[in-house]
């Protein structure tokens, strides 16, 4: 075994542990699943157990209706799977998936920045601080969204294996047919998991393909290559979501609205994004002006390497502040998603740079 692939089994012991303890500290593997939104979802758990394979209709409200026409159904089957498997009461599945959802939240920062860095260390460092991230938390500790972050940490995965794939069609004399797959099957899974979290994963995607060295040909085509892919492996899910958006678009984008921006001691405290991420972004600016000496293609692939994420930082950051700026006034906003929900976004993307 060569030193690289040590490395990275060094990392994925490293990150594992640190989920563990860290969740241990929060008592997110502990007591009765956290947050209001835990009891939803332990009702779809045990409703999927009693009336599976007909569970895609609720019999028991308003006379009977969809089941999962908006909510993504994958974290439940998985739940479902899970607590039938291994003979385990309905709440259990809880803690597993989101121990395994921190698990790929760090492989998956781990590796993408690995792919682009090749620094074990720095992809290392960028997991850590993105899991110290209280924001990184609040959602399943605090409200109970279990679906939401789940689909963060599928999102990881795929941006991971999306730097695999264009690595290797860079690089290869034929086209990356296995790397294809693995990027498909992750994005896939994270549209099947959560919709919205699916929109901001592939907005992301958008800016990876557009900041790669490739013709604008490769990146139409292979970028509508892998949408479609996934689309039509999820499509069970979101064809007939579709059929009734026109009457629920007002709900999923929202209404007229004050905006309630993010509080700001988020943006250093360790109830927040914690106190490193600010002045670490910082530091890695000072970096940047001296590793521009390094000529003119290092630093043309380093602002490759960083703008997607930077562009991310922006919207998430403008989300989440702006009604600090008076700047906003009312607006549509993404309905079920507070601009306070955004602080997880800019530690994950801060963290990235």
């Amino acid at each position: 075994m060569n030193k690289n692939k040590i490395g990275v089994i060094i990392a994925v012991l490293v990150i594992v542990t640190y989920v563990a303890i860290f969740g241990q500290q929060l008592t997110a593997w502990s007591g009765f699943p956290k947050g209001a939104d835990a009891y939803a979802r332990i009702t779809r758990i045990i409703y999927n157990g009693q009336f599976f394979p007909h569970v895609f209709w609720q019999y028991h409200w308003a006379n009977g209706m969809p089941n999962y026409k908006s909510e993504a159904p994958l974290f439940y089957f998985l739940g479902t799977f899970i607590a039938k498997v291994f003979s385990l009461t309905p709440e259990k599945p809880l803690y597993i998936i989101g121990f395994l959802t921190f698990v790929m939240i760090g492989v998956g920062l781990f590796g993408y920045v690995y792919e682009k860095t090749k620094s074990h260390l720095g992809a290392l460092l960028t997991s850590v601080i993105a899991l110290s991230s209280f924001s990184l938390w609040f959602w399943m500790v605090a409200g109970g969204i279990y679906p939401r972050i789940f689909a963060v940490g599928l999102s990881m995965i795929t941006l991971w294996r999306a730097a695999v794939f264009l690595n290797q069609l860079r690089t290869a004399s034929v086209f990356p047919k296995k790397a294809f797959a693995w990027l498909v099957l992750p994005l896939a899974l994270t549209m099947m998991s959560h919709v919205l979290m699916s929109f901001f994963l592939c907005g992301t995607l958008f800016f990876i393909f557009l900041a790669e060295p490739i013709s604008k040909r490769q990146r139409i085509k292979y970028g509508l290559m892998i949408f479609l892919t996934s689309f039509g492996l999820a499509a069970f899910f979101f064809l007939p979501m579709f059929v009734g958006f026109s009457s629920g678009s007002a709900r999923f984008i929202g209404v007229i609205s004050p905006v309630i921006p993010a509080l700001k001691y988020y943006l250093y405290d360790f109830a927040g994004m914690g106190p490193f991420l600010v002045p670490l972004f910082f530091l890695s600016s000072i970096l940047y002006f001296f590793l521009k000496s390094k000529g003119q293609k290092e630093e043309i692939s380093l602002v490759r390497s960083i703008l997607p994420s930077l562009l991310m930082l922006i919207f998430f950051s403008t989300y989440a502040f702006i009604g600090y700026t008076g700047l906003s006034g009312r607006y549509y906003y993404i309905n079920g998603f507070i601009p306070l929900s955004a602080t997880l976004f800019i530690s994950i993307y801060g963290s990235i740079i």
